[in-house]
Parts: structure tokens; C-alpha cells; sequence
């Protein structure tokens, strides 16, 4: 914005929205959504590694996206064939090189209010994930049921002894948390499902 000598009001009449919600995005007070990024992208004309916070220690990298993530509907999560599989320009931290990251295509709205359809999440395998799980962070959750399996995202919360996984969706289907112990140990019978946390999403973008 200072760069280009463009107003936080001005801004904010670009991207059609009210100056103090702008505000409180600046100030992280408030999530970016994905939508919300790219408009800011169009409307000052330039690429988010423009615009990457150098103290964050990110670098715009190329990243494989290998599935579909999807809540709500049940069926085999399994990895694209190879030829299907594509690259995808994301933000990431500059240790990418140690670590497996790969992509994941959101597809639907069971976590509109955070990824929506078309979204890329980048994830780290948990087994190689070095910090700390928190409440708040946004993990992929395998739900297996009568043999058929579902790959989806949810927001961890974590409480004394257990956890609630959340979807974080405008649409009233997808309201219910699911819950599991914690510490956790996977994978976990939890009614009819068994219930298994293989990744934690580290950013998440749209193509660009």
C-alpha cells in the first residue's frame, strides 16, 4: 500500500469491504481468508511474494498437489494417479526442502469460513511435523466408516483430556465437531468411525 501510495480506505473500496474489517486484518486481529488474499493481490497488482512478510521466513515455492480434500461426502481417499498430480505456486516456509510437504485440492464447503473450493492446502506429514500441536491449528483428519474412507480438514481444538475437531463452514450440515482423546493416539475408535490425524496444514492459498 505505501509502495504504491495507496489508502487503507481506498484499499478497502477495492476489495469491497469495510476499512475497519481491513484494519483488523492488518493487524492479524483478524484470519485472511483465501478470497480475501487474492482480491488484495488483484488490487494492488502483484504476486504474494511481493508482499510475504520477510520475518516470516517464507519463500514462494512450487509444490506437488497429490489429492482432493473433502468433508461430507464418503468415499476412497487415495492419492491422484501420477499423471493426474500437478504443481502449484505457494507460499512456504524456507525449510521446505527437509520436509515432505505436499498439496491438497479443497473441493466443496464443509470449511468455506477458512479454505474455499479451490483452495490449496499445504500440509506436513505429522510424523515429521517438529512443533508443537496446538488448539487452533488446522489439521487432515481420515474418517474410516464400513470400509470406505474420507479425507477432510478441521480446526483442532484441544480441552482437558480430549479434543474437538471442527468444520468451519457456512453451511448448517457441517456444524459438528468430531471428538477424540488427547494426547493423541491414532488411529482412534470413536463410534462407528476410526479416526486418524495424518497432516498439519501449513498455509493455504489459491493458485496464482
Amino acid at each position: 500500500m505505501e509502495n504504491k501510495g495507496i489508502t487503507q480506505n481506498a484499499l478497502a473500496n477495492m476489495i469491497d469491504t469495510k476499512s475497519g474489517y481491513l484494519s483488523e486484518l492488518l493487524a492479524n486481529k483478524k484470519r485472511w481468508n483465501t478470497d480475501k488474499i487474492e482480491d488484495v493481490l488483484e488490487a494492488l497488482n502483484v504476486e504474494m511474494s511481493d508482499i510475504l512478510p520477510k520475518k516470516e521466513n517464507l519463500e514462494v515455492k512450487y509444490i506437488k498437489v497429490i489429492a482432493a480434500v473433502q468433508a461430507g461426502v464418503w468415499k476412497e481417499a487415495v492419492q491422484w494417479h501420477e499423471d493426474d498430480c500437478y504443481t502449484a505456486k505457494i507460499a512456504l516456509p524456507n525449510d521446505y526442502a527437509k520436509k515432505n510437504y505436499f498439496g491438497l485440492l479443497v473441493e466443496g464447503d464443509s470449511m468455506d469460513k477458512e479454505f474455499g473450493p479451490g483452495s490449496i492446502l499445504t500440509v506436513c506429514p505429522v510424523y515429521e511435523y517438529d512443533d508443537e500441536v496446538k488448539s487452533g491449528h488446522f489439521v487432515i483428519v481420515q474418517r474410516t466408516m464400513n470400509g470406505i474412507t474420507e479425507a477432510t480438514a478441521k480446526q483442532l481444538e484441544i480441552i482437558d483430556g480430549h479434543a474437538k475437531l471442527w468444520p468451519r463452514s457456512n453451511n448448517p450440515k457441517y456444524q459438528e465437531p468430531i471428538e477424540i482423546t488427547w494426547p493423541y493416539e491414532d488411529p482412534q475408535e470413536c463410534g462407528l468411525e476410526t479416526v486418524e490425524i495424518t497432516g498439519i496444514v501449513v498455509s493455504a492459498t489459491k493458485v496464482y
